[in-house]
């Protein structure tokens, strides 16, 4: 299943926008075994989107099934980068 941001809260700004993510991967997770989060129309995220959306999930799912279950799409070079440098905090290598 596709969740499109741009559908759900317009942008990826507040963290309500992200809290509104959050409650529509959740409701896709029950149902479906991977989400697709696509990012298109989306020209820039902060941390307190991802804070509460992706962190979110990733505290109370761990990094294994976070990144099964959840596969990012259609992210500008900026989102990616600001994903990426988030993620690198929440899941640091060993």
């Amino acid at each position: 299943m596709v969740v499109k941001i741009i559908e759900i809260s317009g942008q990826a700004v507040t963290s309500d926008d992200g809290v509104a993510v959050l409650h529509a991967i959740l409701l896709e997770l029950k149902s479906q075994k991977q989400v697709e989060l696509s990012f298109a129309e989306i020209h820039y995220v902060t941390s307190s989107f991802l804070n509460a959306s992706l962190m979110t999930i990733a505290e109370e799912f761990g990094e294994a099934k976070f990144k099964s279950a959840l596969k990012v799409t259609d992210a500008n070079r900026q989102v990616a980068d600001t994903i990426r440098y988030r993620m690198s905090h929440q899941f640091p290598q060993s």
